[in-house]
């Protein structure tokens, strides 16, 4: 698929794989991107297929490693705190936080009014469970730099949650943009809660059949008003440069990686 604008694409891309590499992909830097690369439609519904080399190997999102798995993932969910394209710490589930004077507790203000895709609430019991799961199961993707530095996670009302770490860390606060996950979805779903994808991010899981595609649908409800400009997002797995390029030809497919 050809954007109309490819100099924005150009930019937008160089952006977003400067600061998107690796699991914690920038939220604002995926959705500009996203968004220069989409195109209209029959109906004027804005989709775009973007096809890649590589599959996702899960959907659970404290297994993630690879690009493709962290730019779904920050689909699908948001974290504590972000960063924008210059790779600034910027409010997300948080509006604020603040450090203890000894530096072993981090204190975050939730954002009101954020629902999870299934409607339920977000608040701090949905922060405790992420955390508490990475510390239950330390050999997840995403628990090493965690098993040795934090201590509890205190929720000390439905909007404020309390990190107490074993030892100060100051470079730790670069590790918060880690994706907050739904309880709710685990106390319905069970163990493998996360093949739902039930996240509080700007794309609401439809499918994922593996090595052909991943659907995502925009969310409707995105507590960031305005920030979502796509009604559709797929993922192609095609690992043959003939097959992309002939899809792209086709216009059935857009960024290719």
């Amino acid at each position: 698929m050809n954007t109309t604008e490819p100099e924005t694409e150009h930019i937008s891309r160089r952006h977003f794989l400067r600061v998107g590499t690796g699991a914690a992909i920038s939220g604002p830097a995926l959705l500009a991107f996203l968004t220069a690369c989409g195109q209209t439609k029959g109906g004027g519904t804005k989709t775009l297929t973007w096809a890649r080399g590589d599959d996702l190997r899960t959907q659970d999102p404290q297994e993630i490693a690879g690009l493709m798995e962290g730019t779904i993932a920050r689909l699908m969910y948001d974290p504590l705190i972000d960063t924008d394209e210059t790779g600034k710490l910027v409010p997300a589930l948080a509006t604020k936080w603040d450090v203890a004077p000894d530096g072993k507790a981090y204190t975050f203000t939730l954002r009101q009014g954020v629902k999870f895709h299934d409607g339920t609430p977000f608040t701090a019991d949905a922060v405790k469970f992420t955390f508490d799961r990475l510390l239950a199961n330390p050999t997840l993707q995403h628990a090493s730099i965690w098993k040795d530095q934090l201590s509890e996670v205190v929720v000390k009302d439905p909007l404020t949650v309390v990190f107490n770490l074993k030892n100060p860390s100051p470079g730790i606060i670069n590790s918060f943009t880690e994706p907050i996950l739904a309880q709710n979805a685990k106390d319905k779903y069970g163990e493998r809660f996360y093949e739902k994808g039930i996240g509080t991010g700007p794309f609401k899981y439809v499918e994922w059949r593996k090595n052909d595609h991943w659907t995502g649908d925009a969310n409707k409800e995105y507590w960031n008003k305005g920030a979502v400009k796509l009604d559709r997002i797929v993922f192609r797995s095609i690992t043959e440069e003939a097959t992309k390029l002939a899809a792209l030809r086709a216009g059935e497919s857009g960024p290719r990686g």
